[in-house]
């Protein structure tokens, strides 16, 4: 569970997030000191992190259903071919916080809205996140160090676009192919215990946002993608191979007992991806 997320100020958690890179880069061979300067077109980046910490590389995630995320989001940054993680944009006046009157304002705004971004994945990359904050030692277990990697929000447009978020975490869920050949969510947007926490960032032209998704282990290799929900939008990464354990596709007993009663609550759950078992309930209900 989030401990005291709703009371955590969203622009403090952004520029918090500790980050290290965990080994698998590209190498930058001719690219140098002008590789961080703005692009005008948006490309994949060479993620940059201290050296100290590139050797900290956890074992990978062991799931054997779809399970509850809260993928973090890292910041925002210009495009460029190389960011430095650990140091993102300073946001200001472009993080909109729920409750206050900029919020409403983006909301409002008739140049402002979700369309028009594009959602990049980058699976050759690991990153290894660990949630910001100190937790008492029988808590401490809930936040491990995890292998991620980074997916990208960019704006290519010549207009601003706005991005939705909660806490310290955007709206996204990772989807496989099946052995049938069908998309099925292995992942599933986690509760939100409280209503509060809610922001909208600004993306302006030629910059992206940054969030993190888990790596897996397993033995079955497929294709898998990235789909996010922002606001009134919702975006799907273009494939990617991959590798998960086949028991992700699998429905927790807590999530199914949920769907029987509020079939809608699928919507909710998976942003638009539909799980398998969803079939025999509608046959049922």
């Amino acid at each position: 569970m989030l401990l005291n997320g709703c009371l955590m100020h969203v622009h403090a958690l952004l520029l918090l997030a500790v980050l290290a890179v965990a080994g698998c880069h590209p190498t930058d061979t001719g690219r140098g000191e002008g590789s961080t300067l703005p692009l005008a077109r948006f490309e994949l980046p060479v993620v940059t992190q201290p050296a100290s910490v590139r050797e900290k590389r956890p074992e990978l995630r062991q799931v054997d259903s779809i399970g509850w995320v809260w993928p973090p989001l890292a910041g925002r940054f210009g495009f460029a071919r190389r960011i430095d993680l650990t140091h993102p944009d300073t946001l200001g006046q472009d993080l909109a916080e729920q409750g206050y009157p900029s919020y409403r304002a983006f909301q409002r705004a008739d140049s402002l809205n979700t369309d028009g971004l594009e959602v990049v994945a980058d699976y050759r990359h690991e990153l290894v996140y660990q949630r910001p904050g100190a937790f008492p030692a029988n808590l401490a277990h809930l936040f491990p160090a995890r292998r991620t990697y980074p997916v990208y929000v960019a704006n290519s447009t010549s207009h601003p676009k706005l991005l939705y978020g909660k806490d310290k975490h955007v709206f996204a869920v990772q989807e496989a192919l099946d052995r049938a050949g069908r998309w099925r969510p292995i992942e599933s947007q986690g509760p939100d215990f409280c209503g509060n926490g809610h922001w909208i960032l600004k993306i302006r032209p030629r910059q992206m946002a940054v969030f993190l998704v888990d790596k897996y282990a397993g033995n079955f290799a497929t294709m898998l993608r990235v789909r996010v929900q922002n606001g009134e939008s919702r975006y799907v990464s273009a494939p990617f191979a991959g590798r998960i354990s086949e028991g992700q596709f699998r429905l927790p007993l807590r999530d199914y007992e949920v769907l029987k009663r509020n079939l809608s609550a699928v919507d909710d759950f998976y942003y638009g991806a539909v799980p398998a078992v969803v079939d025999s309930i509608q046959l049922r209900y």
